[in-house]
C-alpha cells in the first residue's frame, strides 16, 4: 500500500464518520420535531436501559473492578504497541520507496 492510499484511506474513513454522525443527528432531529411525546418516551425509555446495562455491567466486588481495569490497562497498551510497530513499518516502506525513486533519477 502506498502511502497516499493510507492517507486517502482516512479521509475516507474520517468523513464516512462524521457523515455517520450527520446522519444520526437529522434521524434524531425528525424523530424529536415530528412527536415531542414519543421522543420523551423514548428517551425515558433508552436512559433507563442505559442506567440498567450500566449497573449491571459494573462489578460489585472491588477485586473484580480492579482485575477489570488491569485487564484494559494491558489491552490498551498492547494496541498502543501495535500502533508504533505499524508507524514503523511504513517509515521502513517509506525509505524504501524513496531509495527506490531516488535510484530511477
Amino acid at each position: 500500500m502506498k502511502i497516499t492510499e493510507f492517507t486517502r484511506d482516512r479521509q475516507v474513513i474520517e468523513l464516512g464518520a462524521l457523515g455517520a454522525i450527520g446522519g444520526a443527528i437529522g434521524g434524531a432531529a425528525k424523530t424529536a420535531g415530528s412527536s415531542i411525546a414519543g421522543g420523551v418516551k423514548t428517551a425515558g425509555s433508552a436512559l433507563g436501559q442505559a442506567a440498567a446495562g450500566t449497573m449491571s455491567g459494573t462489578p460489585q466486588d472491588p477485586q473484580a473492578a480492579a482485575k477489570m481495569a488491569a485487564a484494559n490497562a494491558v489491552q490498551m497498551a498492547e494496541r498502543k504497541k501495535q500502533i508504533q510497530d505499524d508507524i514503523k513499518a511504513k517509515q521502513q516502506e517509506i525509505q524504501n520507496l524513496q531509495k527506490e525513486l531516488a535510484t530511477i533519477k
